[in-house]
């Protein structure tokens, strides 16, 4: 009876151990994976000056034709769609990245136009930006916020016919 009753506190004092440690592990495993990386915390207000060593560069391997794509960005496969009738797609697309969203908003204002894409207007607001396109009879939203504890940046593709749009 003296051993039940030695192991049942036991279990009563390893239990509280136990969840602190898994708490603590929970906590230092975040940490950890957003160690290193550039955060998504830059103000979408101020437009900072972007050194050359800090601007993205295109994923050559993307999914989505025509669109640049940072590299380094996940694509989302559980959120994302794509199809196409005919000669007219429809693509919503939604990857997340480790930069911060001032860096992903210069990389769309630099690559798009080198993909021939027109851009016919601009939004910053509730701590994202959002950004229009038309190329030829296509046209492309993107939307690029915060997504997670973590402050990985959002971003968000939509490619439709241009009369999807009016």
């Amino acid at each position: 009876m003296g051993v039940r009753i030695g192991e049942s506190s036991m279990n009563t004092t390893l239990l509280p151990k136990l969840l602190r440690m898994v708490l603590a592990l929970a906590v230092l495993s975040c940490l950890w994976g957003c160690q290193g990386r550039t955060s998504a915390t830059a103000s979408v207000s101020k437009d900072e000056e972007i050194k050359p060593s800090e601007k993205l560069v295109a994923d050559p391997d993307r999914r989505l034709v025509g669109v640049p794509v940072p590299l380094g960005a996940h694509f989302k496969a559980g959120s994302s769609r794509s199809y196409q009738t005919g000669s007219r797609r429809r693509v919503d697309h939604n990857y997340g990245i480790w930069a911060k969203k001032l860096l992903v908003r210069r990389f769309y204002l630099d690559n798009m136009p080198v993909h021939g894409w027109e851009l016919t207007n601009s939004i910053t607001g509730g701590g994202a930006y959002y950004m229009s396109y038309k190329k030829g009879r296509e046209s492309c939203r993107v939307s690029i916020g915060p997504s997670n504890w973590c402050f990985q940046t959002r971003i968000e593709i939509t490619v439709q016919p241009v009369s999807d749009f009016d």
